[in-house]
C-alpha cells in the first residue's frame, strides 16, 4: 500500500481549511432533482457533510480486502443503479464501483483508497440511475482517508526466557506451563504499541490482546503440547492497527523440548595486519533471533572491549569487531558476551574463547565412524583441544585421492570393498596454527552378486518388492497395509548383506488420523493397524539424498495409479477418503530421468483443490460480490437476487478454465476464457444456465463438477465438464453456483437430481 502517514495538529487544520480553497466551496450531500433525493450517505459509517471528514481506512489484516464502505439510501422509488468513484483533487478518478439499488431504495459500495495520501482530501462521488435510465440524486462528499501503520512488525523470540520458542518453525520448545515471550518492535513512526492473537493448531483464536510500548513485549505460556500459531499487528497513536504477521511455533510435550541456540557467538578472524595492536573478531546473533536484533556487549573480566548492535541482517553474515590485544593479553583469553534485546530486557550471557595471538591447538584426534559397508554412509570428525577448529575433509582410496570428496561423509561404494577408505581432516581457526590427523577403515569383500535396493514389505503379510516393482494387489479393493521400506545391499534373491541404516525416512496420511509425523522407513507400518493408508511420503536422509533421487507413487482407490512423487512430495489423496491399494518406490541416480507413468497428479486434497478455481457472481443490487474459492457458494439463495454474469479463474501453471452462460434474450452465448466474465452487466439480464470446462494439465489431473440454484427450483443436480446446469425455456432466473475439482476419475459430490431443465 501507499498511504503515507498522517498530519497531526495544526497541520491538519490547515489541510481542512486548503480543501475548501483549492477547489472552492464542497457540495453537500444534495440531488441532481426535485422528485428523489439521498435520506442517507456514510463513509465508512461517517456521514457525508460540506465539511471534509475523516475516515478509516479497514485494518489491512485479511487476504480478502474490501475498501471503504459506501452506504445509502434513495427515497423515491424506482432506483436502479449507483456508481460510486473516488476522486482526487486533480480530477483523476482512483477508482469506480457500480452496484444495484435494492427495491427498498438502499445500495453498499466499496471503494479502494490504497493509492490516497493521508495528507490530501478526496472526493466521493455517488452518482445514481433511475429505471429506464434517468438521472436520480447526486451527492459529493469529501474526506481524508486515515490508516494505520503501513509495516509489517518484527516478531522475535525473547532471549532470556524460561523457554525461548522459536518462531517460524515447529521444532518443539518448552512445554505446558513453561513462560516464554516474544518481542515485537516496528521502525514506523507513531506505533505505540501492538495487539496479538494466539492459539495451537486448529483452535479458534482469542479476541486482539493489546501490548504497549515498541518494543512490546507478548507473553507466552502454552497450555498445551503441539503447534501454536500467533498474529501480530502494529498500534498507532491514533489506535489505528497495520498490517498482520503470523508465525508458527512448537511446544514440546514433557521431556522433548529441543535446546536453545547459544544467545551469541564470538569467533576468531583473520587478522590482516599484524602490527596495528587490534585483534578482529566477528560476533554472531543467535540463530534462534533469525535476524540480528538487540545488543551485544563483549567484556575481558570486568573491562568493557566492544558492543555490537543489531541490524536486521541475517545471524549467519556475523558483525566484525576489533579488540585491543593489549587487554585480550596472550595466548587464548576468555570472553564474556551479554546479549539483550532492548534496554530492561534479561540479559543472556555466555562466555567464548578469542586467541589473542599465535596459539597452538593443545590435540586433535580424527575418527571415522559408520558402517563399513557398500550403501552405508561413513562420518569423519575431529575433536580438537582446548578449542573448537572448523574442519576441512579429503577422502582417500588406498592412499590416493578420491575426486570431490571433501565433505564430511562418504558413502561407501560397491568397487571400494577391500579397499581401504581414509580420510584426512585438517583444523583451522584465525591466529592457530592448523592441525591435521587422519583416520582410516578397511571395506569387508560383499557377497557375490549384492547390489543397493530399494526394499519395501507390507507388515504382517508376506508381500514385499522391490526397485520399482508393485507392493499390494491392484483390482481387487484391498487396502495397503502398513508398509516398511529400506536402503539394502543384496542380491537377486533378496539375501541382505547389508542395510543402510536410516537412509529413507517418510510420513503416512491416514483415515482418521491425518499425518502421523516423520518416522524412519523401516518403522512406517508399526502404527497404522487396520486404518486405511491415503497418502505416502518418502524421502532419503543424509548424504544419500546427494546421490540419489527416491521415487514413488501410488495406486489410489477410484483414481488408478497417479503421478510419482519425488524426494519427500506427497503421492496419494487426503481429504477423499481413498485408500493406497499398491505402491512402487525407485532408487534414480540424482537428476535422472523421471519413470514414466500416468498424466495424474501425483496427490490430491481438497484444500490445494478449493484453491484452484475463484468464483465470483455479479448479483442484482449487489454488483459483484466476493470472490469465493471453490465449492463455496457464489451469489445469494433466499433473496430473490438474479445473477447477471460469473468469472472464473484459476492459478494452476498452463493450466485454464472456459465458461458459457446462457442468459435472458440472447440464449447461450460464446465460451470466455478465465477472467473473462460470461453473461451481461448493466442490463438487467438474469443468467438462465451455465456450464464449465476445464483445459492444460487441470483437464487432465481434474473432473470439474457444478450446480445452480433456480428459481422455484432450488439447488439442481451437479454437472460435469462442459455439461449445461440451470433451466433453459422458463425464464427463471439463476440464483447462485457452487464449483469445485475433484481428482480425474474421482467420486462426484454428495447431491442428486437433474442438473439442467430445459423445454
Amino acid at each position: 500500500m501507499s498511504w503515507r502517514r498522517r498530519a497531526t495538529g495544526a497541520a491538519t487544520a490547515m489541510l481542512l481549511a486548503g480543501a475548501f480553497l483549492a477547489g472552492g466551496t464542497a457540495p453537500a450531500a444534495g440531488v441532481s432533482d426535485q422528485t428523489a433525493s439521498f435520506s442517507h450517505l456514510t463513509v465508512q459509517g461517517v456521514p457525508c457533510s460540506s465539511t471534509p471528514v475523516f475516515v478509516n481506512a479497514p485494518a489491512p489484516d485479511t487476504s480478502l480486502y474490501t475498501g471503504l464502505v459506501v452506504e445509502g439510501a434513495v427515497n423515491a422509488a424506482g432506483g436502479a443503479q449507483a456508481s460510486t468513484q473516488l476522486i482526487r483533487p486533480d480530477g483523476g478518478i482512483i477508482h469506480t464501483s457500480r452496484v444495484g439499488i435494492g427495491p427498498d431504495g438502499e445500495f453498499r459500495a466499496f471503494v479502494d483508497p490504497r493509492e490516497t495520501d493521508e495528507t490530501v482530501a478526496y472526493t466521493i462521488r455517488v452518482t445514481t440511475t433511475m429505471v429506464g435510465g434517468g438521472a436520480g440524486p447526486t451527492a459529493d462528499c469529501q474526506i481524508f482517508v486515515r490508516s494505520g501503520p503501513q509495516t509489517f512488525p518484527a516478531v522475535h523470540p525473547l532471549l532470556g526466557a524460561e523457554a525461548v520458542y522459536l518462531l517460524g518453525s515447529t521444532a518443539p520448545r518448552g512445554g505446558p506451563g513453561i513462560a516464554g515471550a516474544f518481542v515485537a518492535r516496528s521502525d514506523e513512526p507513531g506505533v505505540v504499541g501492538f495487539e496479538y492473537q494466539m492459539a495451537p493448531a486448529d483452535a479458534a483464536f482469542p479476541e486482539w490482546t493489546r501490548v504497549d510500548g515498541n518494543p512490546g513485549v507478548i507473553p507466552v505460556l502454552p497450555e498445551t503440547s503441539g503447534n501454536y500459531t500467533v498474529y501480530v499487528r502494529a498500534v498507532d497513536v491514533d489506535g489505528l492497527v497495520g498490517h498482520r504477521t503470523g508465525r508458527q511455533f512448537g511446544v514440546a510435550a514433557p521431556g522433548e523440548a529441543r535446546p536453545a541456540a547459544p544467545s551469541a557467538t564470538v569467533r576468531d578472524a583473520t587478522d590482516t595486519d599484524l602490527s596495528d595492536g587490534l585483534t578482529p573478531a566477528s560476533v554472531v546473533f543467535s540463530s534462534d533471533l533469525r535476524v540480528s536484533y538487540g545488543t551485544i556487549d563483549l567484556f575481558r573480566g570486568e573491562t568493557p572491549i566492544g558492543t555490537v548492535h543489531g541490524d536486521g541482517r541475517l545471524v549467519s553474515s556475523g558483525f566484525p569487531i576489533t579488540i585491543d590485544a593489549g587487554v585480550l593479553g596472550q595466548g587464548i583469553a576468555e570472553v564474556r558476551a551479554e546479549y539483550r534485546a532492548f534496554d530492561g530486557a534479561p540479559v543472556v550471557e555466555s562466555v567464548h574463547h578469542v586467541c589473542a595471538d599465535s596459539c597452538e591447538f593443545a590435540s586433535a584426534n580424527a575418527r571415522i565412524s559408520g558402517s563399513a559397508v557398500p550403501g552405508a554412509v561413513l562420518g569423519a570428525a575431529m575433536d580438537t583441544v582446548p578449542v573448537e577448529a572448523a574442519h576441512g575433509y579429503q577422502w582417500f582410496r588406498d592412499g590416493v585421492v578420491i575426486p570431490g570428496q571433501t565433505s564430511s561423509t562418504y558413502v561407501v561404494q560397491l568397487d571400494d570393498a577391500e579397499h581401504e577408505i581414509s580420510v584426512t581432516v585438517t583444523g583451522s581457526r584465525p591466529r592457530f596454527t592448523d592441525v591435521v590427523d587422519s583416520a582410516s577403515v578397511v571395506i569387508p569383500a560383499p557377497p557375490a552378486g549384492h547390489s543397493l535396493t530399494i526394499a519395501y514389505e507390507e507388515v504382517d503379510t508376506d508381500l514385499h518388492s522391490r526397485n520399482g516393482a508393485t507392493l499390494g494387489v491392484v483390482g481387487q479393493s484391498r487396502p495397503l497395509h502398513g508398509f516398511a521400506v529400506r536402503l539394502t545391499n543384496e542380491n537377486a534373491e533378496g539375501e541382505v548383506s547389508a542395510t543402510v541404516p536410516d537412509a529413507i525416512v517418510g510420513d503416512l496420511h491416514v483415515s482418521g488420523a491425518g499425518w502421523g509425523g516423520l518416522r524412519r522407513g523401516e518403522d512406517l507400518g508399526t502404527s497404522v493397524g487396520t486404518s486405511r493408508i491415503e497418502a505416502v511420503q518418502l524421502e532419503l536422509s543424509g548424504p544419500m539424498a546427494e546421490r540419489w533421487d527416491l521415487y514413488y507413487r501410488v495406486h489410489s482407490q477410484k483414481l488408478g495409479w497417479l503421478g510419482w512423487a519425488k524426494n519427500g512430495a506427497t503421492a496419494g489423496t487426503t481429504g477423499y477418503r481413498l485408500q493406497v491399494e499398491a505402491l512402487e518406490v525407485r532408487l534414480v541416480a540424482k537428476g535422472g530421468t523421471t519413470p514414466s507413468g500416468t498424466l495424474l497428479a501425483a496427490s490430491y486434497d481438497p484444500a490445494t483443490s478449493r484453491n484452484k478455481v475463484l468464483t465470483s457472481a455479479h448479483v442484482q443490487t449487489f454488483g459483484w460480490m466476493d470472490p469465493v474459492q471453490g465449492g463455496e457458494i457464489a451469489g445469494t439463495t433466499g433473496l430473490a437476487k438474479r445473477v447477471e454474469a460469473l468469472l472464473f479463474s484459476t492459478f494452476v501453471g498452463s493450466a485454464g478454465i472456459e465458461a458459457q452462460a446462457h442468459v435472458q434474450t440472447y440464449g447461450w452465448m460464446p465460451w470466455a476464457s478465465q477472467g473473462i466474465p460470461v453473461g451481461t452487466t448493466g442490463e438487467a439480464k438474469r443468467v438462465e444456465a451455465f456450464r464449465i470446462r476445464l483445459t492444460g494439465d487441470l483437464a487432465q489431473q481434474y473432473d470439474v463438477y457444478y450446480r445452480t440454484h433456480a428459481q422455484s427450483f432450488g439447488w439442481l443436480g451437479w454437472a460435469k465438464n462442459g455439461a449445461p446446469s440451470g433451466t433453459a425455456g422458463f425464464a427463471y432466473r439463476l440464483e447462485a453456483v457452487q464449483v469445485l475439482l475433484v481428482p480425474k476419475g474421482g467420486p462426484a459430490p454428495s447431491g442428486t437430481g437433474p442438473a439442467y431443465y430445459q423445454r
